[in-house]
C-alpha cells in the first residue's frame, strides 16, 4: 500500500518536473497564456503609451 502510493508520488513528481521543463523551453508562449503575466504586460503597456503621449 505505501510502496504504491510512494511510487505514484514520484511519478507525479517527475512529471511536475517535465512540465517545467517544457514551460522553460516554450517561455514565450507561457508568459503570453498565463494571466496574472498577461495583466502585468497590459499595464506595461499602458504605462508606455502614456508616457508615449
Amino acid at each position: 500500500m505505501f510502496n504504491s502510493l510512494f511510487l505514484r508520488f514520484q511519478l507525479s513528481q517527475i512529471s511536475q518536473n517535465r512540465a517545467r521543463l517544457d514551460i522553460i523551453q516554450t517561455k514565450p508562449y507561457y508568459y503570453l497564456s498565463n494571466e496574472l503575466n498577461f495583466k502585468k504586460i497590459w499595464g506595461i503597456m499602458k504605462t508606455f503609451s502614456l508616457l508615449l503621449l
